[in-house]
């Protein structure tokens, strides 16, 4: 497949869109869509587009890639990508997912997750999948792969597609085990509706002294810090009971999520 163009005039690169230019789909993340774009245009790795819109090899590696240099892949104004939430100011200490900002630590900057029945169904890759706490996914209820079952390396994003490892695996058969955990799912669900401003049926919790009314009033960046002062306590709780190098201690990241509303 022929290259983009870069051509120079008064020392400023003058970048020609690429042959497919993907609209953005809502709830998609950003760096899905680059992959989605990459692949969709013939190319193994997202960097080849990244470098042909004249990013430093800081900015391809960045968690969020100059979208004014990404825009002119698309043939588009910066401003078009608005609906994505993507601030123009997203650095080092914030970070903003469909108009939401998070701090980075609440990010996964670097681990990639996937659920692939998702990807299969929808074509993309949400930006739920971002958030340090989507360890499994609501709709499928399956915990999200990872890592690449065949070469066992963690999933980079900068990878030949969607559902594609950088080994050359075809990721699009592949299952996390089955979470039993509802009240894990239930969390993990609520997160993703209030990213997405969604409404949703907020599950009965009464028992454990939160009200339907109460869950369903919480922002986003509420909620968010809400869960994070929760699993704080837990682990503060959990490491003055049981010795840090038992192996009885609780890892698990689903085990901590059913615990934010056990807790109290």
């Amino acid at each position: 497949m022929a290259q983009p163009k870069i051509n120079m005039q008064n020392s400023d690169p003058i970048v020609n869109a690429l042959a497919v230019t993907p609209i953005s789909v809502f709830g998609e993340s950003m760096r899905g869509l680059i992959l989605r774009t990459s692949e969709k245009n013939g190319f193994t790795n997202p960097k080849t587009i990244l470098s042909y819109a004249g990013m430093s090899p800081a900015e391809m590696a960045s968690c969020r890639p100059p979208i004014v240099k990404l825009a002119k892949l698309y043939g588009r104004t910066a401003a078009t990508f608005d609906s994505m939430g993507c601030e123009l100011n997203s650095g080092k200490s914030s970070y903003y997912i469909l108009g939401h900002k998070l701090n980075v630590r609440d990010v996964n900057r670097n681990l990639t997750k996937v659920c692939p029945e998702c990807v299969r169904d929808s074509g993309i890759i949400e930006a739920f999948w971002e958030l340090r706490i989507a360890e499994a996914c609501p709709i499928h209820k399956r915990r999200a792969i990872s890592a690449c079952p065949s070469c066992g390396q963690q999933l980079n994003w900068l990878r030949p597609g969607l559902l594609i490892c950088r080994c050359g695996f075809d990721l699009s058969d592949c299952r996390g085990s089955k979470v039993t955990s509802e009240l894990a799912i239930s969390v993990l669900n609520m997160a993703r509706a209030k990213l997405r401003n969604e409404s949703i049926d907020y599950p009965d919790l009464s028992h454990l002294g939160f009200t339907q009314d109460a869950l369903k009033k919480m922002s986003f960046g509420h909620f968010m810090s809400f869960c994070k002062s929760r699993l704080h306590a837990i682990d503060h709780e959990r490491m003055a009971r049981v010795n840090i190098f038992s192996t009885n201690s609780v890892s698990d990241p689903l085990l901590r999520l059913e615990k934010i509303f056990q807790f109290m």
